[in-house]
């Protein structure tokens, strides 16, 4: 039994035999509740900042969508050496539990044109194409591929607004923080929620995507960013745009000593940044920061006033009420 779909294609669960050759459909999604002004998201390719290497992604557009109007752009890409989290088919059929395709789909519905773009570090490719990173796993998903693929795009979509654009991550994630202090001129507004430190994390997960120490790679980029990843804190004094970090003080993944070297390197270079820290909260980010994250891309790229207090649920507060009721 297997489920197929694209991004924007529904998913369908067919049987197939030994040989691969598919004996019957056994279920087609239901789609007929989403909303009226439900858009698919798009699949995309792009050219690396290489100018030859192929770069696949998504972008995802608001309901209501006008090509005659001007959108803010939301880079949601999440790279890492290990693993995918850019889009691949719909809904729940895809990696993470599609939670990045939920989310992404979420972030457009605030307004914004959401891109996600698989950069070179990556892996699922060959092994060249993931390489790229290896010494510093923070480099995944290169930032100057996906900004390279968002200047191509935007020359194919007027309506992608470079002079607004966001990043945001998924728990973990160093993205929005290297946007913002190594692109400046790019980033304007960054939202890093769990701010991973591969200095700090479990050997099981770096070593295999880090080594055993700072590597010399065939790329000059690659020594520049292994300075952002392994040392952050050294580059507070780039921050120019709009930066909030969210972690839960519990997190037994992503430990907090990373982000706190970063904040006080921060505070000595004088610069203005947000913080949100969730005292009872571990690794899975509550409504609260979520709907906080919202509010602040909604206010800095949006230029509005966001509604106090939304009540917003979702499905980490439904797992954790359960849990409180003996489920």
């Amino acid at each position: 039994v297997t489920t197929y779909s694209r991004v924007d294609k529904i998913p369908i669960s067919t049987l197939i035999d030994r040989e691969g050759n598919e004996i019957l459909t056994l279920e087609t999604a239901d789609v007929s509740n989403l909303p009226t002004d439900w858009r698919w998201p798009e699949p995309v390719k792009t050219k690396a900042a290489d100018g030859k290497t192929d770069i696949y992604g998504v972008i995802y557009r608001p309901p209501g969508f006008s090509p005659n109007k001007s959108y803010p752009v939301l880079d949601f890409s999440n790279g890492h050496s290990g693993s995918t989290f850019v889009p691949q088919g719909s809904f729940i059929n895809g990696p993470c539990f599609d939670s990045p395709y939920l989310s992404g789909a979420a972030y457009a519905a605030l307004g914004f044109v959401v891109v996600a773009l698989e950069g070179r570090g990556t892996s699922f490719r060959d092994k060249t194409f993931q390489d790229y990173s290896y010494g510093n796993m923070a480099d995944a998903s290169a930032l100057e591929d996906r900004i390279e693929g968002m200047q191509q795009l935007a020359k194919r979509y007027p309506c992608m607004d470079l002079d607004r654009v966001g990043i945001v991550s998924s728990d973990g994630m160093t993205d929005p923080v290297r946007g913002l202090l190594e692109h400046p001129e790019f980033y304007k507004v960054g939202v890093a929620i769990c701010l991973g430190d591969a200095r700090f994390s479990f050997a099981a997960m770096t070593e295999q995507f880090e080594g055993l120490g700072p590597v010399k790679n065939s790329h000059d980029k690659q020594q520049e960013a292994q300075k952002i990843y392994r040392c952050a804190e050294d580059w507070a004094y780039a921050l120019k745009g709009k930066l909030l970090l969210i972690h839960g003080m519990l997190d037994n993944c992503v430990s907090t000593t990373g982000m706190f070297r970063l904040v006080d390197a921060l505070q000595q270079a004088d610069k203005e940044f947000d913080m949100i820290l969730l005292p009872t909260i571990g690794f899975d980010i509550p409504t609260y920061g979520v709907r906080r994250s919202w509010d602040y891309l909604v206010t800095h790229l949006l230029d509005l006033e966001p509604p106090k207090e939304f009540p917003l649920q979702t499905g980490i507060d439904l797992l954790v009420a359960n849990m409180a009721e003996g489920y």
